[in-house]
């Protein structure tokens, strides 16, 4: 059973174009083939083990279509390599990721322009623990006083 890391995904301006392509659903293997599909070579090609459910892919495309803004969470890891790979496609629309991974402790941000991606991760406790707080809504206090 993996960690599960979670992801927030913005598109600014998203043009026509990948609008469009949002209309078939936010797949990771649409946007970076991996042959077969189940190959285990998926982690190194999208950044995570796993693609989204169908039910996910839907759910996402449809959230960022209609606030351009979408949660997710994936398999141990941010799906860097797949959207890298979707920014190649849509050069004109600027990608961006906040994730979170608690089990392992790690957070960042990674920009994605013109087919590149700009990553800054971090495990320094106090910043992994501010983006969990500003952007996944983390309440330590609250947790604290459950246990």
């Amino acid at each position: 059973m993996p960690n599960w890391c979670q992801n927030h995904l913005t598109v600014n301006g998203a043009t026509p174009e990948f609008r469009a392509w949002l209309e078939g659903g936010f797949s990771f293997q649409r946007m970076k083939p991996v042959i077969p599909a189940d190959s285990p070579t998926q982690c190194p090609a999208w950044g995570t083990k796993w693609d989204l459910d169908d039910n996910e892919q839907r759910e996402v495309a449809s959230e960022l279509l209609e606030i351009g803004t979408s949660f997710f969470d994936t398999a141990w890891s941010p799906p860097l390599g797949a959207l890298t790979a979707l920014s190649a496609m849509f050069p004109d629309d600027t990608l961006v990721l906040d994730y979170h991974e608690p089990g392992m402790g790690f957070a960042g941000r990674a920009i994605f322009e013109g087919g590149g991606c700009d990553d800054e991760s971090t495990d320094e406790t106090a910043e992994v623990n501010r983006i969990a707080c500003e952007i996944f809504g983390w309440d330590f206090d609250e947790e604290e006083s459950v246990s």
